[in-house]
């Protein structure tokens, strides 16, 4: 699992919710947690993609949470492609 947070103020709630989740046995993927640092600046899709910061840290979180399951479940090899 990856967790993706909009807020670096958030971190009682991400907390909150990785702990529920480890609970659960969720299959939690550290390197894929990330915080993006949306707080006030209005952005839709195409402008998170668009920023070269935001996009750098959204395409890392991706690339490990890709990795892991390409590592976990190599039966999802061509279904995943991780950027090298």
């Amino acid at each position: 699992m990856a967790l993706l947070n909009a807020s670096p103020r958030a971190t009682r709630a991400q907390a909150s919710l990785l702990e529920t989740i480890t609970v659960m046995s969720a299959d939690v993927i550290e390197k894929a947690f990330i915080t993006i640092p949306l707080l006030g600046k209005n952005l839709e899709e195409f402008g998170i993609a668009a920023d070269p910061e935001l996009s750098r840290l959204l395409l890392r979180a991706i690339t490990e949470f890709t990795r892991a399951i390409e590592i976990s479940a190599p039966s999802a090899d061509g279904l995943v492609r991780a950027t090298p």
